[in-house]
């Protein structure tokens, strides 16, 4: 007996096992995309300030002993005094060997005790790289942080992961150079020059259109 094969009925079988399969695929990667853009978007709460409700996230990558990073941050404040409309995240990361890596310790363990900020604009405003353990003493005690807790807590496995998250989040987000901000879906690199004002206001008008 003859086996009759219809080949156009096979063939076109096959075609749509593959839309289907591609569907499948183009699916997951965007709900794999959204899932890395959530994780880059919602680290400890006491890095988030601003708008905690706005659609426009600004997600800054910084490193404490970066002069750049040091020299932008004042922008970055009128940034957040101008546009009180976004929401603005800040993401340390340490590099090895070098005294970032203490001090973004220090800035997560002041977060644990709700002074992120208070140490961390205190870091970015003092121009040296190596700073002082008296210089984080007086500014605790200035922000009314407790000292000896601090200390404590720089080698805890709560700052530990708190800065693993951070260092997960930029390597999901690809951004190869610091500092760099994400906004939306979309990296913007600093180039040799500051950016002013202008140019992160265009930025954030821009991820809004």
């Amino acid at each position: 007996m003859k086996i009759k094969i219809n080949l156009k009925t096979i063939f076109y079988r096959a075609y749509l096992t593959l839309l289907a399969l591609i569907a499948v695929y183009a699916i997951s990667g965007i709900v794999l995309f959204k899932s890395v853009i959530e994780t880059i978007n919602n680290p400890a709460s006491f890095q988030v300030t601003g708008d905690l409700k706005s659609d426009i996230t600004v997600v800054e990558f910084l490193n404490y002993s970066c002069q750049f990073c040091k020299a932008i941050h004042p922008t970055v404040k009128e940034l957040l005094e101008v546009r009180k409309d976004i929401r603005y995240i800040a993401r340390p990361i340490p590099f090895e060997s070098d005294p970032s890596t203490r001090l973004t310790k220090i800035a997560m363990a002041a977060g644990l005790q709700g002074k992120f900020w208070e140490m961390h604009n205190a870091i970015l405003e003092n121009p040296n790289v190596f700073i002082d353990d008296a210089f984080i003493e007086e500014t605790s005690i200035l922000y009314d942080i407790d000292y000896a807790k601090l200390s404590e807590d720089i080698e805890s496995d709560e700052v530990k992961k708190l800065i693993k998250e951070n260092e997960e989040a930029i390597a999901n987000s690809g951004v190869e150079y610091i500092p760099s901000f994400m906004v939306g879906t979309k990296i913007y690199l600093m180039g040799e020059e500051l950016p002013t004002l202008t140019d992160l206001i265009e930025m954030v008008n821009e991820a809004a259109q």
